[in-house]
């Protein structure tokens, strides 16, 4: 169920968002950054419904990295961006973790 909200969201998403951009409103933005944008919303939501740490963390550092010019942090990416969400999303996963065995057993 919350695969097709989230899917459903990306697909209406993009078309506000194409439109939005053809009318002008998103200047300086590619139609491109836009559907990356798009794309990483079903991955973000479903992540956080799940508490995927990794599948919350790593969409943002992408977010992150592509406004990075908009969030006047063009010194932070992208590989330390991509760092703070890989330890941010294990030491999550270590503290708030239900499982009571490795993730290698898991896998």
């Amino acid at each position: 169920m919350t695969k097709k909200i989230a899917w459903g969201l990306f697909f209406i998403g993009s078309a506000a968002l194409i439109i939005a951009n053809s009318f002008g409103f998103l200047t300086g933005i590619s139609i491109w950054t836009l559907m990356i944008t798009c794309a990483l919303v079903p991955v973000l939501v479903t992540s956080i419904l799940h508490l995927h740490y990794f599948g919350i963390f790593l969409p943002l550092a992408i977010y992150g990295i592509i406004y990075s010019e908009q969030l006047n942090i063009d010194n932070l990416t992208p590989w330390p961006i991509l760092a703070v969400a890989v330890f941010l999303s294990i030491g999550c996963h270590i503290l708030f973790s239900k499982n009571k065995h490795n993730w290698w057993t898991h896998y």
